[in-house]
């Protein structure tokens, strides 16, 4: 009796052990997803941002969601059989959907720019406002006619430069389609325009 007893306390022993190894695999990885994720936002911030963030925040929405499932799925495939899996899978995917989020805007973001083959445009545009939001980082930002749309106005990221450059309420800004149709801004120029350069 006493070696079968110390045979099953073994047996519990390991199957608890490879529990924790499935648990903390599960956990990890989604926590890696939301660094990967916040990391990519912070060095790719106003960079490659589209200027219709809707769209782009719907469609990541719904690839994270979808990649959340599979998460899911693959969280309940390892945990199968053991009384812990929802409270372990609960975390998991709310950790593992913002991470995937995260990574599906990044992603999506970037690749519009680095893919994107299309003719850039210049817009010829009305400055409303511009502001500074402090912080340790301050922002700045400006708010413009749309171009696109002229009942709509569009706030852009801009550089502490290009805030100091806006001194009348006209700007050039050069756009690209998008490889998947999300418009982005190439650049911004603020400022009176120069004279051309005379020739002698």
């Amino acid at each position: 009796m006493d070696i079968k007893t110390d045979h099953a306390e073994v047996l519990s022993a390991e199957l608890t052990r490879k529990l924790e190894n499935k648990k903390r695999l599960v956990f990890y990885t989604s926590l890696i997803l939301l660094v990967a994720g916040c990391l990519g936002m912070v060095l790719t911030q106003g960079l490659t941002a589209p200027i219709e963030k809707e769209r782009m925040f719907l469609l990541s929405f719904r690839i994270g969601a979808f990649l959340c499932l599979l998460l899911g799925f693959l969280s309940v495939f390892l945990l199968r059989g053991h009384a812990t899996t929802a409270r372990a899978v609960i975390p998991t995917l709310l950790v593992g959907w913002i991470g995937l989020f995260l990574c599906s805007w990044v992603l999506i973001s970037y690749l519009n720019c680095a893919w994107d083959t299309s003719t850039p445009r210049t817009h010829e545009v009305t400055v409303f406002l511009k502001q500074e939001v402090p912080g340790k980082r301050p922002l700045f930002l400006m708010v413009v006619r749309s171009w696109n749309n002229k009942k709509e106005v569009i706030t852009i990221p801009i550089t502490r430069q290009q805030y100091d450059q806006i001194q009348g309420d006209r700007c050039r800004i050069t756009t690209k389609a998008g490889r998947f149709g999300f418009e982005w801004i190439i650049s911004s120029v603020c400022g009176p325009a120069k004279p051309a350069a005379t020739v002698i």
